[in-house]
C-alpha cells in the first residue's frame, strides 16, 4: 500500500508580497503533489492578499485565511486548525523549500515510523547576493528527555523543515501567541513535543532555504532571548530544571542576554533580574555567585569586566575541575 497522506502547508504572511512568488512556488514544484497550501494573512498592507488570491484562483489546493495582525504564532494556530491534513508541515512567506521536501520527509517517516521531524538547510544572505550557508545540527532519532536536552542545548529546528503529525496538537497545545514569545514561539511548542515522549527524527539532508534580510525576526537577538527567557520560567517547578543541561545552558544563555543588555540597553535592573533568576537556577553555581555579589558590590561597569576576564575563564576551569575530581 502505497503511502499519500495530505499534508496541510500552513504559511503565515505579513507584509511579504516581494517574495511570495517565489515562496509559494518552491510549494508547486515539491515533487510530492498530495498537499493544500493555507497561506495565512496576518493583517498585510502590501498587497499580499491580493497576490495570494491570484493562486487561489489558479489552484485549488491554495486557501487564503485572513485575520487582524496578531502575530505569526496567532497566524499559525489558524492555518492548524483549519487543515484538514493529517501531517503538518510550516513554511515562512519569505524562505523556499527544495522540490524533493516533502517526498524525502515521508520516505524517512516511514522508515522510521516517527511523529515530528526536521532536517538541515541553507541559510540565504539577501544582502549578499543570495549567498548560501549550510547549517547543521543534530541529526538521528531521539525520543523524549534525549530530545529535550538538546533543544535546551541550542535549539536549531528550523520551523521550516518541520513535518508532524497532526494529532500532537491535541496534546501538547498549539503555539503560545504570549507577545513576549513572538519569535521564540516555536522554540517553545518543541520543548512540548519532546516532553511527550514522541519519536523525533533530525534529517541530514537539506530541504529549506532560510532568508536572512533587514526585515526578519531572526536579527532581534534581545527580542528573542527574552522570549527565551520566559520559556525557561515555565519549567522553573518541573524536575528539569533540576538536571545538569538544563543549568549549563541557562547559564549561557543568561551570559549571552547580559552582553545583549550591556551593548544596547545598559540597563541594570534587567541585569539584576537575570542573575536573581539565575541564583534561583544555580544556587550552588562558583560563577553564578560570583558575579551575583559583583554586580551588587561594584557595579555594572566592574562587573563585565570581571566576568568577561576572571569569572568566567578561571570559573569555568574550576567547575570543570571540580566534576572531573568528583567523577574519579
Amino acid at each position: 500500500m502505497i503511502y499519500n497522506p495530505l499534508i496541510s502547508i500552513i504559511i503565515p504572511v505579513y507584509n511579504t508580497k516581494r517574495y511570495l512568488d517565489e515562496t509559494i512556488g518552491s510549494v508547486l514544484k515539491q515533487t510530492y503533489k498530495n498537499w493544500e497550501l493555507i497561506l495565512v494573512d496576518d493583517g498585510s498592507t502590501d498587497g499580499s492578499v491580493d497576490l495570494i488570491k491570484d493562486y487561489c484562483n489558479s489552484d485549488i489546493r491554495i486557501r487564503l485565511i485572513e485575520q487582524a495582525n496578531s502575530g505569526q504564532g496567532a497566524a499559525r494556530n489558524n492555518g492548524i486548525r483549519q487543515a484538514k491534513g493529517d501531517l503538518i508541515a510550516f513554511l515562512d512567506s519569505d524562505d523556499l523549500w527544495t522540490p524533493e521536501k516533502l517526498s524525502i520527509q515521508l520516505e524517512e517517516k516511514v522508515k522510521y515510523g516517527v511523529e515530528f521531524q526536521y532536517a538541515h538547510g541553507y541559510l540565504m544572505y539577501e544582502d549578499q547576493n543570495n549567498k548560501l550557508e549550510t547549517y547543521d545540527w543534530i541529526s538521528g532519532e531521539f525520543k523524549g528527555l534525549e530530545f529535550f536536552n538538546q533543544l535546551f542545548i541550542s535549539c536549531s529546528v528550523n520551523t521550516d523543515t518541520v513535518l508532524m503529525d497532526k494529532i500532537i496538537f491535541d496534546k501538547v497545545g498549539l503555539f503560545d501567541t504570549d507577545p513576549e514569545l513572538r519569535g521564540t514561539e516555536d522554540f517553545d511548542l518543541w520543548l512540548r513535543v519532546a516532553k511527550e515522549n514522541y519519536k523525533v527524527y533530525g534529517s541530514k539532508e537539506r530541504i529549506a532555504y532560510y532568508r536572512i534580510h533587514p526585515g526578519g525576526t531572526h536579527l532581534n537577538f534581545y527580542k528573542q532571548n527574552k522570549g527565551r527567557l520566559k520559556t525557561f520560567r515555565k519549567y522553573l517547578n518541573d524536575p528539569v530544571s533540576k538536571s545538569k543541561v538544563f543549568i549549563k545552558s541557562f547559564t549561557f544563555f543568561i551570559r549571552d542576554q547580559i552582553e545583549i543588555i550591556l551593548n544596547k540597553k545598559k540597563d541594570p535592573t534587567e541585569i539584576k533580574e537575570l542573575l536573581s533568576f539565575q541564583l534561583q537556577i544555580d544556587p550552588h553555581g562558583l560563577i553564578t555567585n560570583l558575579q551575583y555579589k559583583t554586580f551588587h558590590y561594584f557595579g555594572i561597569k566592574t562587573f563585565w569586566f570581571l566576568s568577561q576576564n576572571i569569572i568566567y575563564p578561571i570559573g569555568y576551569r574550576i567547575e570543570n575541575l571540580i566534576k572531573s575530581i568528583s567523577k574519579k
